[in-house]
């Protein structure tokens, strides 16, 4: 992957779609903005292979928010915690990466396990290695997430509040799609839009991504 980790796995998606209604955050998935939107695809991490569990995601925006969908494939999800900003990545979870200014290093991180447990953490990488101890003090206020069983696996549904981020929006930002896969019976897969190296956290490395035209200015 080396010269090559610019490439984005699945969809090359520059501009989320504007929407003019806003999904219900239910995680059934059964809205028709999610019908409509490009889908993502997640890649293994490591080598872009495609996962044993694939990962179908959507992004939209409308009115101030961010709308995120997960639809992944696992028959038995494995989530135990029960407790907001637990460590839920030694679990199973989906996450977003978004950092609302691209040429920036600091950013938002949002986890969901299975049984709809939050974590979220707001991380300054500006020093060039992301300070974790303390990020998950932040709460966003305004944030909503929902799963939902699917056959064959489970669904998540996030809204983020882009008014409510501690640094303000760009015209150009980055992001990037996540999950983590532990099957009791495979090796862990760590699956990923835009591909990085050693970990998740890495945003010079996350695709840059704009907000598609609204109907009307503003937000």
């Amino acid at each position: 992957m080396k010269g090559d980790w610019k490439r984005i796995w699945g969809t090359a998606l520059v501009s989320i779609p504007w929407i003019p209604d806003p999904p219900a955050i239910d995680g059934a998935l059964d809205d028709a903005v999610w019908r409509a939107a490009p889908e993502i695809a997640l890649r293994v991490m490591a080598t872009g292979a495609r996962p044993t569990r694939p990962t179908r995601a959507r992004l939209a925006w409308s009115h101030a928010k961010l709308f995120v969908s997960f639809d992944c494939l696992d028959p038995r999800p494995f989530a135990t915690l029960t407790e907001r900003d637990a460590p839920l990545w030694r679990e199973e979870v989906v996450e977003l990466f978004l950092c609302p200014d691209s040429g920036s290093h600091r950013y938002l991180e949002i986890e969901i396990s299975p049984t709809g447990v939050v974590y979220d953490a707001w991380v300054d990488a500006t020093s060039g290695r992301p300070i974790l101890e303390g990020s998950t003090d932040f709460d966003l206020e305004g944030l909503t997430a929902s799963v939902a069983r699917s056959e064959g696996g489970w669904r998540a549904e996030i809204s983020v509040p882009l008014d409510e981020l501690p640094d303000p929006i760009a015209h150009e930002m980055r992001l990037n799609l996540t999950r983590i896969e532990r099957p009791a019976d495979d090796a862990i897969e760590y699956q990923t839009w835009a591909p990085t190296q050693r970990w998740f956290h890495e945003p010079e490395r996350w695709p840059t991504v704009e907000l598609g035209p609204a109907a009307q200015p503003g937000f």
